[in-house]
């Protein structure tokens, strides 16, 4: 994998659209997580648009816990950055948002 996590190899990835402009996307993608050789697991996960090219790498005690922490992790990213965002039309609240 390269450092920067692509489409092809991301597990999922979900498009999001600006609020203010709507014709600009923001790419989020989530790597398969894996063991690290300490032991802990790892996710990588990525936000790509509105300017920005985050990367992120985040640990948890096995695979499971690594992709729920990354959820909170990118939530805290576009929050810190003020991305008020859209998923098909309709303000997006987060991935640690209850959607049911």
């Amino acid at each position: 994998m390269s450092d920067k996590l692509t489409r092809a190899e991301a597990a999922v990835y979900r498009l999001l659209t600006l609020a203010d402009r709507p014709d600009e996307t923001v790419e989020v993608l989530f790597g398969k997580p894996f063991a690290a050789e300490t032991g802990e697991w790892v996710c990588p996960c990525r936000i790509v648009g509105a300017g920005r090219d985050m990367c992120f790498r985040v640990f948890g005690a096995d695979g499971v816990q690594a992709l729920q922490l990354s959820f909170a992790v990118i939530d805290g990213a576009m929050a810190g950055k003020g991305l008020r965002l859209l998923w098909d039309g309709e303000a997006f609240g987060g991935f640690t948002a209850a959607a049911f």
